[in-house]
């Protein structure tokens, strides 16, 4: 093959210094190598390369991050020296960087190939006549683009209560590395994403676009998009070979005459009986391996390879009659989906240190929770092809924002505009091939803040959201929706009548009572809730990771560093208004699995009530999955270090593909079911209720029921009878189906809502330890099945384990006589460790 790549991950060297130092010291000529430099790795970041060095504390930890202001104004400078292979040189060389973060001047054996200033996309230098044979010196000037931010007009746009950072306008790189409730102020630098040098003969295969459309009687139309450059004087015979290899694949070979310079070509390609991609939960995430080779006298000039799903993605917004307003529901080949999951915000403060393993570790939890949707939020980055990669073979839709958020920009600036334009273009064509992504999106949250808070401020971004974009997303990916914000509903940016919806009303009113009351979301009528949240701290081993050994305590200044900044003594009050407990008083560990405790309860109920409306409400995607670093206190279910929190096991429940729930209301309880598989349930259904002082279970109602296919259905309304507040404080109801196949959903209802106000029963946990065989297991690693039951009914049971373990299931609810079985793998001292504490227990005085 004649298209050749170098990879310059290698021998990088960085030093800094104060603003045109390096350049006065002609380092472009010479290189950085020295007494004063460092080793670097790219792709990385500075703050990466001086920790390595012991030059800085690891930035995350403690309240190190509050020193590192310094290296915001400094330059950095990166060199290498590389020497390409005899055979190497072609008819075109281009040195390509995929993330340089965020102004760069670049070097090549002394000439300046030119400037960039974005951090989002690669950029790409025709070096053909640099390349040199031998040794070459590549260098690269880096700085985080503040300094000329700051020299910029930003008075015109800005916005009331916009303090993050307010260069950050003129900035395209990561907004939330400025600072954001849920994460510091870290303005990353250096070369973030691979370097590569390419080397071409006779053409170029510049891009291959696949778009699918479903027919009739099992087969599929796939639509093939070439982009050819041609090096040659003149006209070039060739040969395209297209091959989608899998079950029921197809090929095809065209012959082309390619012109000088670019060519564009389009092919169709038939699939008889393909196999589909669907959703999580929905069927299976087929991808077929595709293969595009261009030849020229039987020789392959240029190649890709890449995955692609069949399958359609639409989104429909219909009537629902006057009192719902509009609908805003995907379908995923023809059929209707309801979208379960989080926002994404980048999985570490230093986006370059993030690893393939964890992008595959959080989105396997991600699927394992139930999710089938990631709302990819647009203060932070286009992700890596490895996340790309994930989200394809696992099922996860992509709801893909432009990177804007929560800020005007200087869009009325002709030569920002055109800055816009080559990003969006280039992220378009990087991510269209994508199985996964759903729909494009033009901004969070610049629409709802502009009409809220400056209607006639400059910036508001209509060229950009309404003009620019969807013209763009129609000229180069015309199967996809295109969306102007989010939230977006027209007149009303944030309308409960039609398109998505922020619902953050109630968790960030200025009014703390209003604020816990977490039941007041079921008189939310949202159509699509895109963001929405509650907070609670991470397990204690995270916060031993990233708290001093001396403060890992409530309210000492690194817990304070590290809490999210819309807490305001929220955690607090919510201690002590729904246990009843003073939270500087309560004991570490205590404390967290209360302020944890709320928190899953939150989530529990309000995407059971959010599920319960459909088909009025067709996607629930709270605020938001994992964290960026160590928070004290966070609207995530998973931290930092991968750690679950409770809320992650309710979360799990909550989006189960059939689920049920127990809802007040009507002087009374409802029970409900709602069913997201595309086939029927049979099962059986028992309700009833109990007391929290004995073991005794009434069964009100027990009897066979198959739940329907995609269907949500109150099957049964509860009476409460008048009863004395003894009575309140001790009866609890419960509800459970147990399919004909599978593992019994159960939900269990109080009608105290402040728990410390109910009479906890008081009973022996009972706890037995089997060890199971297992030929999957890693040597060393052992599996056991640990079954749990209990004479009295007990809530919020936290199993409390090492790293070294993992358990099926956690923080759970027993009801009195029913053994709960849990599978446990992990070395057997470890397993046999383990302990529990409940919420139940701590309330009730165990």
């Amino acid at each position: 093959m004649e298209h050749q790549v170098l990879e310059l991950d290698r021998d990088w060297a960085m030093r800094h210094c104060e603003a045109g130092r390096g350049e006065a010291a002609r380092w472009h000529e010479s290189g950085v190598e020295g007494p004063e430099a460092y080793r670097a790795e790219v792709p990385g970041d500075a703050h990466l390369d001086l920790a390595r060095a012991g030059v800085i504390p690891e930035p995350l930890l403690g309240q190190n991050v509050a020193d590192l202001g310094w290296m915001e104004e400094r330059d950095w400078w990166y060199s290498t020296s590389f020497t390409p292979e005899a055979d190497f040189l072609g008819d075109r060389m281009e040195l390509v960087f995929h993330g340089l973060d965020t102004f760069a001047d670049v070097w090549l054996n002394g000439t300046h190939l030119g400037q960039t200033r974005n951090a989002f996309v690669p950029h790409s230098f025709d070096v053909t006549h640099l390349v040199r044979e031998g040794e070459n010196l590549l260098v690269v000037r880096l700085d985080t683009g503040l300094r000329w931010a700051r020299e910029q007009e930003r008075e015109r746009y800005r916005w009331p209560g916009d303090a993050t950072m307010p260069e950050r306008i003129w900035l395209r790189r990561a907004q939330f590395t400025g600072g954001w409730d849920w994460g510091p102020r870290l303005l990353t630098v250096g070369i973030w994403r691979p370097v590569e040098l390419h080397s071409y003969r006779g053409l170029i295969l510049r891009d291959v676009y696949l778009t699918a459309r479903l027919l009739e009687e099992g087969r599929a139309v796939v639509q093939a998009q070439y982009e050819i450059e041609s090096l040659a004087d003149g006209d070039l015979q060739s040969i395209v070979e297209l091959t989608l290899d899998g079950e029921n694949g197809a090929g095809k070979r065209l012959e082309v005459t390619l012109a000088p310079g670019p060519n564009l070509i389009r092919d169709l390609l038939v699939l008889d009986w393909p196999r589909l991609w669907w959703p999580n939960g929905m069927g299976e995430q087929y991808l077929y391996d595709v293969r595009c080779d261009v030849c020229v006298g039987g020789q392959t000039l240029d190649s890709t390879e890449f995955s692609f799903g069949v399958r359609e993605v639409s989104l429909v917004q219909e009537d629902l009659g006057e009192d719902e307003g509009q609908s805003f529901t995907f379908l995923v080949n023809g059929e209707p989906v309801f979208c379960k999951g989080a926002n994404w915000v980048p999985a570490d403060s230093i986006p370059a240190r993030v690893t393939p393993e964890k992008y595959w570790a959080l989105l396997e939890d991600a699927v394992e929770a139930n999710f089938n949707m990631l709302r990819v939020w647009g203060g932070g980055i286009y992700e890596d092809d490895a996340w790309w990669d994930a989200c394809d073979n696992l099922g996860l839709l992509v709801w893909q924002d432009f990177m804007f958020a929560c800020s005007a920009i200087p869009d009325d600036n002709p030569g920002f505009a055109a800055q816009l334009e080559e990003e969006a273009g280039k992220v378009i064509r990087r991510l269209r091939n994508r199985a996964s992504l759903a729909l494009w999106c033009g901004n969070n949250e610049n629409q709802w803040l502009s009409q809220r808070s400056a209607p006639h401020t400059t910036g508001f971004g209509r060229p950009t959201y309404h003009e620019m974009l969807p013209r763009l997303c129609a000229q180069l990916d015309p199967t996809r929706f295109y969306w102007p914000s989010s939230p977006w509903g027209g007149l009303d940016a944030n309308s409960e009548r039609l398109g998505d919806r922020h619902a953050w009303d109630i968790a960030l009113n200025a009014d703390l009572e209003v604020r816990t009351r977490y039941k007041a979301y079921t008189a939310d009528r949202g159509k699509f809730i895109s963001e929405y949240g509650f907070l609670a701290p991470p397990v204690e081993a995270s916060l031993r990771e990233f708290l001093p050994a001396d403060e890992v305590r409530l309210g000492s200044p690194s817990w304070q560093l590290h809490e999210n900044t819309f807490d305001r003594g929220v955690v607090r009050h919510v201690i002590r208004r729904y246990f009843g407990r003073d939270a500087d008083e309560l004991p570490l560990e205590s404390f967290l699995l209360l302020a944890q405790a709320y928190q899953a309860e939150a989530y529990r109920y309000t995407l059971g009530h959010f599920r319960r409306r459909a088909p009025y409400c067709s996607g629930s995607l709270f605020w938001m999955y994992s964290d960026c670093w160590g928070a004290t206190s966070g609207w995530t279910i998973v931290d930092y270090y991968l750690n679950r929190k409770p809320a992650y096991y309710a979360v799990r429940r909550a989006f189960a593909p059939v689920a049920i729930s127990l809802i007040e209301g009507d002087n009374g309880l409802s029970l409900w079911m709602v069913n997201d598989r595309m086939e029927s349930v049979p099962g059986v259904l028992e309700y009833g209720r109990g007391d929290l002082s004995n073991s005794d279970l009434e069964v009100l109602h027990s009897g066979r029921l198959t739940v329907e296919p995609g269907s949500s259905e109150r099957l049964a309304h509860l009476v409460i009878p008048e009863l004395s507040e003894q009575e309140r404080r001790r009866r609890f109801y419960w509800a459970r189906f147990t399919p004909t196949e599978g593992e019994p959903i159960q939900d269990v209802a109080f009608l105290t809502e402040e728990w410390f106000r109910l009479e906890w029963g008081k009973g022996e946990l009972a706890w037995q330890v089997e060890a199971l065989d297992g030929d999957d297991l890693e040597p060393g690693e052992e599996r056991f099945r640990l079954l749990l039951s209990a004479e009295h009914l007990v809530w919020g049971l936290w199993l409390v384990h090492g790293a070294e373990v993992s358990v099926s299931d956690n923080y759970l609810t027993l009801l009195p006589g029913a053994p709960c079985e849990i599978m446990v793998t992990g070395p057997r001292e470890s397993v046999e460790g383990m302990r529990s504490l409940s919420v139940s227990g701590l309330l009730g005085g165990e």
